[in-house]
């Protein structure tokens, strides 16, 4: 049983999970990039949700976010028991160290059980968050992030790669001007989340489909007139908070402890 203990609440076993969730994710890279308009279709979903959807139909294509959905919990639960079985060893023999080894160690043992609940707050996020999504076509449309909170397009602007670029007269970015009730204005900008009260608005791009033609004489549909469909994410995350103070608590710590040292 001891035999067992080790394992499971080994160091070693930290090293191999944390090496296979990264070769994971590198396999994660390659796949989203290669089927990126399949992968697309999860902005708009839940993991486990998705994942039943796409299991049997799409297995090749989504074995490594279900490994990373095995590896991830088993590496929050080693990383659970090799901090308790650490932190009860120091107990024990906490007549060896001095006050300034003791209080390292326990800073250390609270940033490993803080670093779970960054884990768990992302599984919050994306079970328990409410989303919702609003087409951006033009000035004037309106986004209802709750009943309390009306936003309107008020412009939306393109940046092009500079004209001596290789990307030249392709897109570089996309914003949107919001402007509340009240005036206030709000950018968003792709791929950059905007926090709005208790919400995150997320400007998604959905490329539009190449007609024959158009791939035919390689048509380039990055341009206003063939831009790619706008659509504004507005999202209510019950992890987010828990995340931030997560985070913050895990940055106090590990400055407390290199003061300490």
């Amino acid at each position: 049983m001891k035999k067992i203990w080790n394992i499971i609440a080994g160091i070693n076993t930290t090293f191999v999970l944390l090496t296979l969730i990264a070769l994971l994710l590198l396999a994660g890279v390659l796949y989203t990039n290669a089927y990126f308009e399949f992968f697309a279709s999860l902005d708009f979903s839940s993991i486990p949700g998705w994942l039943y959807n796409h299991f049997l139909t799409h297995f090749h294509l989504i074995w490594w976010i279900s490994g990373l959905c095995i590896s991830i919990p088993a590496l929050m639960g080693n990383m659970l028991l090799c901090t308790v079985d650490k932190s009860v060893t120091v107990i024990k023999n906490k007549h060896l160290f001095s006050k300034k080894q003791l209080i390292g160690k326990y800073c250390i043992a609270a940033v490993h059980l803080i670093s779970i609940l960054v884990i768990g707050s992302h599984f919050i996020s994306d079970q328990f968050s409410t989303i919702k999504t609003f087409p951006v076509q033009k000035k004037g449309d309106i986004i209802q992030v709750d009943n309390n909170a009306i936003l309107y397009v008020t412009n939306i602007q393109y940046t092009y790669f500079p004209k001596h670029s290789l990307l030249k007269n392709y897109i570089k970015n996309i914003s949107v001007q919001l402007s509340d009730e009240n005036g206030i204005q709000y950018m968003v900008h792709s791929l950059s989340p905007l926090p709005y009260n208790d919400h995150t608005l997320l400007l998604i791009q959905k490329n539009q489909k190449k007609s024959k033609k158009e791939r035919t004489n390689n048509i380039n549909i990055s341009t206003p007139q063939g831009s790619p469909q706008l659509h504004l994410l507005v999202k209510k995350d019950y992890g987010y908070t828990l995340w931030r103070f997560s985070f913050f608590c895990i940055i106090v710590l590990m400055s407390f402890f290199y003061i300490m040292l």
